[in-house]
């Protein structure tokens, strides 16, 4: 398993009608690349603080797999970037650009394509010790306040709640304005912009977690081959 196919879910969540949505129209300045040194390996994805996963409470793990360059490999060997730019400023803050559409950038739901004047750069904020990576979203709601009172420069709309749906907040398109250098300012003078508890959190998968895994793979394997196979 790869790194597409890892943050899969966090990018279906981020897409996701019904879910609120700010963009930068500029990024920070920093260094920029597609994969970190110390992201390859194996891992395991946490489902809150405790380090409890979902696996875990059936004694029964799910080990990730990042490659040495973050790519999703198919079967022919070759491979795709994961859709993620990770951005490390010079004083050391970290954060990762998510691109629906590799290249583009992001843009308000529900504009056509005359209209796509309301874009900008999708942010998260990461931390990663080597041992654990945590992915810390935008607090829409503050953005979209902080825009309202002119405490930032930018523009908020509260979205049209889609059919059947009850949200217990409202839903926020937010575009932060400024060039490089103003929404690195910005991000360093309010690290309360992004929310305290991460939406994602890996950590690093034991020797026995990974056996394990690739137990249960090569049964699953051999389990599939036996019903394929003719008698």
């Amino acid at each position: 398993m790869h790194a597409y196919r890892l943050f899969a879910p966090l990018l279906l969540l981020l897409a996701l009608s019904g879910c609120s949505m700010t963009v930068f129209e500029a990024l920070p300045p920093g260094t920029a690349t597609q994969c970190a040194p110390t992201w390859p390996g194996h891992w395991v994805k946490v489902k809150s603080p405790s380090n409890q996963t979902t696996a875990e409470a059936e004694d029964e793990i799910e080990v990730e797999e990042i490659d040495a360059n973050c790519s999703d490999v198919n079967k022919a060997g070759s491979g795709k970037p994961a859709p993620v730019t990770l951005i490390s400023t010079p004083d050391g803050r970290q954060y990762i650009e998510f691109m629906g559409d590799p290249g583009k950038p992001s843009c308000k739901p529900g504009q056509s394509d005359k209209e796509r004047k309301r874009c900008g750069h999708m942010l998260l904020r990461y931390e990663d010790d080597g041992n654990a990576i945590r992915v810390f979203d935008i607090d829409h709601d503050k953005v979209a306040s902080l825009i309202r009172k002119k405490k930032i420069r930018g523009e908020t709309e509260q979205m049209p709640l889609p059919e059947g749906s009850k949200p217990d907040k409202p839903i926020h398109f937010n575009l932060v304005a400024g060039d490089a250098a103003q929404i690195d300012k910005l991000l360093k003078a309010n690290p309360d912009l992004f929310l305290r508890e991460p939406i994602m959190t890996l950590r690093r998968a034991t020797p026995e977690e990974i056996a394990a895994d690739k137990a249960r793979e090569a049964a699953a394997a051999s389990k599939l081959q036996d019903k394929t196979t003719p008698p």
